[in-house]
């Protein structure tokens, strides 16, 4: 039969017939029902009326249509068998490695800015929250149709990597990642953390701000590494650029193994020509104010602190100025953006709403009026947020290591015979985790938990995608469950309504939560049938869409 696969078309308009005003439509979830469909109404009165009538006769005349039936305020309908089985294999034919061509382009041009990591350290599992979210936004986005632009914003420069080159000097000044046989980001930590071991505790009297040890001067070397670097010195932009170029390479190469990759990188270094148009303009009209010492505040009010640091006393721009000279200049260049989508730890939110006002203030107030922060919850070990500078923090390689050669997960990987990589089954379990969890809500880490599947669903993830391909492989002989079958093709239409959600809604969790429940779904069919290839589609294609790789030859092509 011809038919399209979102059958809305028949539903709404059936023979030309537009359904009087109705509330939303429902597809039927993973439970038998002889329902496939509910149509709401706010008033029942409106199906009584003559185009109600009319409209509800013409909807049972539809090709796809079997069966109409008036349920109250409400209209169930059940689809043609002949719908069904063509739905069928148009799925079971689609590729299981990508999101299914759901929609067509809305036209939304729009920026997801995540991670932002600092050149100094090797990314840990904090990082990979953060990474996680905005990836899978990004995705969601850009399978809903939006042309979608992923970036970050990297800090290049400021005392903590002036404090990494300071290690470099004092304690590594002979060594190289190749000649200490360890990664290029983890050399950078290890140069890092012995120069801030090596100072001791400092007081810090700005507690709220996340930036206050960049703000106060500590007249040490890295202090003077910082006012060299300002003043272009040769020999220090050049150390300092060998170092930043092996954190970055080691990040990048981290990055990698779980697929993510951003269209454009702004680098903190670039931004002190926007910076000083800012301090100019700001100390011209009286928002911001020179201090006697030379440094430069904006009266912040907030009750994290009652001023922003925007310049040191010896001139150089804190992180702040430096990202907000950077929004600043990116604003220049996003004239026809609808929306810039930045994900952060919740440590940063003050900090940023004051970014965003002073941002008004200046020539990005266009931009800034786009912006939509998702502020998730830190991530924390023992009890603690985790640091690289004390050597406590989880660092992303050696957890997905450890993971990859977990037992349990080598054994999923071998019941696909190969098809199935315990890499692809670490990236389904590592993101998954993160992505059915309430972003707004802190994280506690704990090995044992993550591979306990009560406290982790995305293990049926990757058990039911093991099942399924091991199934396929094998060519067992199908066993033919109708309503089984009707069950698992309604599906479909869940994951399109989920991304056709509201943008406001947090879409990846959504999405990620639809894959877990028909994944447990599909775990308790014992025998292989017809729904196997439309299951492993489905849970490919939703876990596409929030940037999980569940094909191993897509995960080597990426790597």
């Amino acid at each position: 039969m011809s038919f399209d696969m979102d059958p809305s078309h028949a539903l709404l308009r059936p023979s030309g017939f537009v359904a009087p005003p109705h509330r939303g439509l429902s597809f039927r979830r993973l439970a038998p029902s002889p329902i496939d469909v509910r149509i709401f109404f706010g008033d029942r009165a409106v199906l009584a009326t003559e185009n109600g009538t009319r409209w509800l006769t013409a909807l049972g005349r539809e090709e796809c249509v079997e069966r109409v039936e008036r349920q109250g305020a409400g209209v169930g309908i059940r689809f043609a068998e002949g719908y069904v089985a063509a739905l069928a294999d148009r799925l079971a034919s689609a590729a299981p490695d990508a999101p299914l061509a759901a929609e067509e382009a809305d036209g939304r041009n729009v920026v997801v800015n995540f991670l932002n990591p600092n050149a100094t350290k090797p990314l840990h599992v904090g990082h990979l929250r953060n990474t996680t979210i905005g990836s899978a936004l990004a995705a969601s986005l850009a399978a809903a149709g939006a042309r979608v632009t992923t970036q970050c914003y990297v800090c290049d420069i400021g005392r903590n990597v002036c404090e990494a080159l300071a290690g470099w000097e004092q304690f590594h000044r002979d060594a190289t990642p190749e000649s200490v046989a360890i990664t290029s980001d983890r050399f950078v930590g290890l140069c890092y953390a012995d120069y801030v071991r090596s100072l001791g505790e400092r007081p810090v009297t700005s507690a709220g701000d996340p930036i206050a040890a960049e703000t106060e001067l500590a007249n040490d070397r890295a202090d003077e590494l910082v006012r060299d670097w300002l003043a272009g010195d040769p020999s220090t932009r050049e150390r300092w650029a060998r170092l930043r170029d092996w954190a970055l390479f080691g990040q990048q190469r981290t990055l990698a193994r779980i697929g993510v990759r951003f269209d454009r990188v702004w680098l903190e270094s670039e931004s002190f020509a926007s910076v000083e148009r800012i301090v100019a303009q700001g100390t011209r009209e009286g928002w911001l104010v020179r201090e006697p010492n030379g440094a430069v505040l904006y009266p912040a009010a907030r009750k994290e602190y009652a001023s922003l640091a925007l310049v040191r006393p010896d001139g150089f721009p804190t992180e702040h100025a430096r990202v907000l000279g950077l929004f600043v200049a990116e604003a220049a260049e996003r004239t026809a953006l609808d929306e810039w989508i930045v994900v952060c730890g919740d440590e940063w939110s003050t900090a940023g709403d004051v970014a965003l006002e002073i941002a008004g203030r200046t020539g990005a107030s266009s931009l800034r009026a786009k912006v939509r922060v998702i502020a998730h919850g830190m991530v924390t070990l023992h009890g603690s947020k985790m640091k690289s500078r004390d050597g406590k923090a989880l660092l992303i390689d050696e957890f997905l290591d450890s993971l990859a050669a977990a037992d349990r997960v080598r054994e999923l990987a071998r019941r696909t015979d190969g098809a199935v990589r315990p890499e692809t089954i670490v990236e389904i379990l590592v993101k998954g985790y993160f992505l059915c969890r309430n972003a707004a809500k802190g994280i506690e880490f704990d090995w044992d938990s993550f591979l306990d599947a009560t406290h982790n669903p995305a293990w049926a993830l990757a058990e039911a995608i093991a099942v399924a391909e091991s199934r396929l492989r094998r060519e067992l002989p199908l066993a033919t469950d109708r309503e089984a079958l009707r069950t698992a093709v309604m599906q479909y239409h869940h994951y399109r309504q989920i991304l056709r959600g509201e943008t406001e809604e947090f879409l990846p969790t959504a999405m990620t939560k639809f894959a877990i429940g028909l994944a447990k779904w599909y775990l308790e069919r014992r025998e292989p049938s017809a729904v196997d290839r439309i299951v492993r589609v489905l849970l490919g294609s939703s876990l596409a869409s929030v940037g999980i790789r569940t094909s191993s030859s897509d995960v080597n092509a990426r790597a």
